[in-house]
């Protein structure tokens, strides 16, 4: 008897020993080539192969090309260094360039894409955005001349230091204007302009202006004039000090220069500034520059500095 119930438990841990094995079996069946899928590094490594494969939906703007068309003058672009190099025509200009150009009357014109659309720069500027649909100029001291051809299916944008305006277009001729004083002046010759500032927008149509200043927002646009205005108040001609007020009228939003200091005309076209002299004759030329590339000089009256002081005599003789 004792045998018998030896034997009938062996046999039944046996049955359930082997229907263990083949649960076991048929369940590792089952879910091996899951885990595998998941542990395999040939698999993990396939899986970042085509997730970095997929392209984000901006990937398609690219940096565009900007190349030096014309100079005339010098055209300069800062160095890492600080220091500053000539450029020439042929030249690529890339994203976040500082650049300038040399002498009063010097400019430059960057070719933007194949399509027509270009830059012409007087003074000094940075380019914070180069793409096939946004390029952007920001005018530090001077004026951009922009030109937009719509088959570029692009935006063209001005920025200006010192100020929040922005002028944009995606097809048009325009011109900014700024010292970088808060002062920004935006002229169309062709198209509109869209110039934006303190929040509120308004539309610039060909031979008109606006202005914006003291960090308001655009001027209602107006007609420009036909030519450009240059008026200089008198200023007295015999002086014991080194230094002088020259007063004046000019196209609302001109920049005007003497003696290499640059103002810009408010919006009804007064502009004041002191010049400094030295000992004996001063000789100054006043030049207007208008949004439109527009110059007219005149020079001033010669002034005379003595600024010692007259020798006096006192006494009594007998």
């Amino acid at each position: 008897m004792g045998k018998r119930l030896v034997i009938a438990l062996a046999l039944l841990l046996g049955t359930f020993g082997v229907s263990a094995l083949v649960y076991r079996a048929l369940f590792s069946t089952e879910e091996s080539p899951k885990n595998a899928a998941i542990s395999s590094p040939s698999d993990v490594a396939a899986t970042r192969a085509a997730a970095s494969s997929v392209v984000p939906p901006d990937a398609a703007t690219t940096t565009e090309t900007v190349l030096v068309s014309a100079i005339d003058g010098t055209l300069e672009r800062r160095t890492p260094d600080g220091a500053w190099q000539s450029l020439s025509i042929g030249d690529t200009v890339s994203k976040d360039d500082a650049l300038r150009t040399v002498g009063n009357e010097a400019s430059a014109v960057l070719a933007i894409g194949t399509e027509g659309t270009t830059i012409e720069l007087a003074g000094e500027f940075t380019v914070p955005t180069l793409t096939t649909e946004l390029s952007t100029v920001e005018v530090v001291d001077g004026r951009v001349a922009a030109r937009v051809v719509p088959s570029a299916d692009r935006t063209l944008r001005v920025e200006a230091r010192g100020s929040d305006a922005v002028a944009e277009t995606e097809d048009g001729d325009f011109s900014v204007l700024s010292t970088g004083d808060g002062t920004v002046a935006v002229a169309s010759r062709r198209g509109n302009v869209a110039v934006t500032a303190a929040g509120e927008t308004v539309n610039v149509e060909p031979g008109r202006q606006t202005l914006v200043s003291d960090k308001g927002p655009p001027s209602p646009p107006e007609k420009l004039p036909a030519s450009l205005l240059l008026k200089v108040g008198k200023t007295a001609r015999q002086l014991r000090v080194r230094q002088t007020t020259v007063r004046g009228t000019t196209t609302p939003g001109a920049i005007v220069s003497i003696g290499g200091v640059r103002v810009q005309a408010n919006e009804n076209g007064e502009f004041h500034t002191k010049v400094a002299l030295q000992e004996g004759h001063n000789r100054f030329r006043v030049v207007a520059e208008d949004a439109l590339g527009r110059r007219l000089g005149k020079d001033l009256p010669t002034l005379h500095v003595d600024s010692q002081a007259p020798t006096t005599r006192t006494g009594v003789e007998w």
